[in-house]
């Protein structure tokens, strides 16, 4: 049995196993992005070896894509029962700032299948911040709130730690929901 692993932008595979021993000649497999993507490569990886890839011009989610599977290029001498396929392979490259010091490192970070390269950091925390960066992307957040009862009208706020990227707005939401703070008679 296969199990195929939607990773690097793909969100799900259909579908998400597969018994190449008793598989047809071919399998279509269908997927979605998590993103718009422009001039990538699908890349499909048996156990982190390629064996397909394609360019494509543009990827969006409300397309559903598609990769042709054939059983001879899953069937590989020795094959063992419960490989992984990856599904996810889009290779892609970023150019990022290094914030970690205050050198501000020009970062290019590359990903193809699992493997995240980095180049242009000139200590650890260049490649550290880099891969955190392009795999799990956090913010600490700062805003201001109105005192009520209070010597001045408004606070400044931040998150204590740094926050996942995708709950910003949330967090502000929160913030921005007559969150008061004060020091009058009834604090």
């Amino acid at each position: 049995m296969v199990t195929l692993k939607a990773e690097n932008g793909v969100r799900y595979t259909v579908p998400q196993t597969m018994d190449v021993n008793n598989m047809r000649d071919q399998v279509v497999v269908r997927f979605r992005v998590a993103d718009v993507y422009r001039d990538r490569s699908i890349s499909v990886y048996l156990d982190g070896t390629r064996v397909q890839a394609r360019k494509k011009k543009v990827l969006a989610p409300g397309e559903m894509e598609q990769v042709i599977l054939k059983k001879e290029d899953l069937q590989v001498s020795g094959f063992k029962r419960n490989r992984d396929l990856y599904g996810g392979g889009i290779r892609w490259r970023r150019e990022l700032i290094c914030i970690g010091c205050p050198l501000g490192c020009p970062l290019t970070v590359t990903m193809e299948g699992t493997e995240i390269t980095v180049t242009g950091n000139t200590c650890k925390r260049g490649e550290i911040y880099a891969k955190k960066e392009v795999t799990n992307p956090t913010r600490v957040v700062t805003s201001s709130v109105h005192v009520e009862g209070g010597v001045i009208a408004m606070v400044s706020v931040k998150t204590k730690d740094d926050i996942p990227k995708d709950k910003i707005f949330a967090c502000m939401e929160e913030i921005h929901q007559g969150f008061c703070c004060g020091t009058g008679p009834h604090w």
